[in-house]
């Protein structure tokens, strides 16, 4: 009997020291948010990221938006839980309004130098959004794209009602286009023409199962605890999937995804597009990792960016 208690116990210790303790502190280190206080100011060394392939295109579209930021005023709306959300605005005169949704720890300038440039060509005013606890936004703790959702909505209204805009575009990047995946079943403003999904996830559960993965830890032993300590003190429930809310969209969407994602696997990119139940456009760019799929498709990607864009706006006389 003495054996087995001893059993019992030694099990209870190796629980906690290779499961609960690495659970809290793996838990707490990727629901932070305040390191990214300075996502729209300072670009990471490129060289040491997924971009490096990258550099000469991504350094103009970071000079592009340093130049366009003078020109930007800054704005603010009111979150579902009493957080203030900034932002910053390039009117270009344009009646589309483009809101963009940065992902998790990045920049600004790396997510949407390029992008924000075609966009711009393609005749939209840009709104590019601080998630909250990043940025200039209130919070200290970001969800992934589960309390986000509800951001994008307050977004959507000012975007209507303050900046007048006739017709609303929402392109998210990785945990931005979860973000916006999360939200697609939420959206009832007639003035949201189409969404654009940008590797962004499936759940974040999947998320969690696949860091631990990567940092060796037993996933097995940590995800109920990482479910109930998200739930206890984060008031979210990380088995949420885009995938179901993505069943329910009503408004186009553009999905789009390198083959070569190890941050995101494309198979996640798969089954949100297989999900959708509406209208649908894919493009998986060969060679690609995450987050820079549509800037290695070169005019490719952005003809068919413009495609789809032009087949649910208006085109400016």
């Amino acid at each position: 009997m003495k054996i087995i208690i001893w059993i019992l116990l030694g099990l209870l210790v190796l629980y906690l020291v290779f499961g609960v303790i690495p659970t809290l502190l793996a838990t707490l280190y990727s629901y932070r948010g305040v390191e990214g206080r300075d996502i729209d100011r300072n670009p990471k060394d490129l060289s040491k990221t997924q971009y490096r392939d990258y550099i000469p295109l991504m350094t103009e579209g970071i000079r592009w938006y340093r130049d366009a930021l003078l020109k930007m005023q800054t704005v603010h709306v009111r979150s579902y839980d009493g957080l203030q959300l900034s932002g910053h605005y390039l009117d270009a005169g344009h009646h589309k309004t483009a809101i963009l949704v940065h992902g998790y720890h990045t920049t600004i300038p790396n997510n949407f130098g390029m992008i924000g440039q075609d966009l711009l060509d393609f005749g939209f005013n840009l709104l590019f959004i601080d998630q909250r606890a990043f940025g200039e936004s209130g919070g200290k703790v970001c969800t992934f794209g589960l309390k986000e959702q509800y951001d994008l909505l307050s977004w959507i209204d000012f975007a209507d009602r303050e900046l007048r805009a006739e017709e609303i575009l929402l392109y998210g990047v990785s945990m931005g286009g979860a973000s916006v995946a999360y939200c697609s079943d939420k959206i009832v403003n007639p003035k949201v023409k189409a969404l654009v999904d940008d590797c962004g996830f499936t759940c974040v559960y999947d998320l969690q199962v696949l860091t631990a993965k990567k940092r060796h830890l037993p996933g097995w032993l940590m995800m109920p605890l990482v479910i109930l300590f998200t739930k206890c003190f984060f008031g979210i429930d990380i088995r949420c999937s885009t995938e179901n809310a993505l069943k329910n969209s009503k408004r186009p969407v553009f999905f789009i995804h390198g083959a070569k994602d190890d941050a995101v696997p494309v198979s996640w990119g798969q089954r949100n597009y297989e999900a959708c139940g509406s209208v649908k456009e894919q493009m998986i760019v060969k060679d690609a990792g995450h987050a820079v799929a549509y800037i290695a498709s070169g005019d490719e990607g952005k003809e068919r960016l413009r495609a789809f864009i032009q087949k649910y706006y208006h085109t400016e006389e």
